[in-house]
């Protein structure tokens, strides 16, 4: 059985399009959420990077081995607060249902 579609733009009933057959807008919402993770992909990897972006790349990527240890220690405590707080509050929101 065919499902008919209503166009928002013109208000015409399409059979089992992903456009519209007389204006051409997108019925398709599956179509319409890829097409705008590509875009957020897309600006994500042409984004230009900030001073913070760029001092943690230098710092994790240096050549000296205690600015690489020091920066890996302050992301491992970093991780361990975060699960430690991810889970207090897992556990707070089980109490009530």
């Amino acid at each position: 059985m065919a499902s008919l579609k209503l166009c928002p733009k013109c208000h015409t009933w399409n059979n089992d399009r992903d456009y519209c057959e007389k204006c051409n807008h997108l019925l398709n919402h599956e179509i319409a959420r890829k097409i705008e993770v590509e875009i957020q992909e897309e600006k994500e990897a042409n984004r230009e990077l900030d001073a913070v972006d760029i001092f943690i790349h230098k710092v994790k990527n240096s050549r000296f081995l205690l600015v690489r240890g020091v920066y890996y220690l302050f992301y491992s405590i970093w991780f361990i607060y975060t699960v430690i707080v991810s889970i207090g509050v897992a556990i707070i929101a089980a109490g009530p249902g």
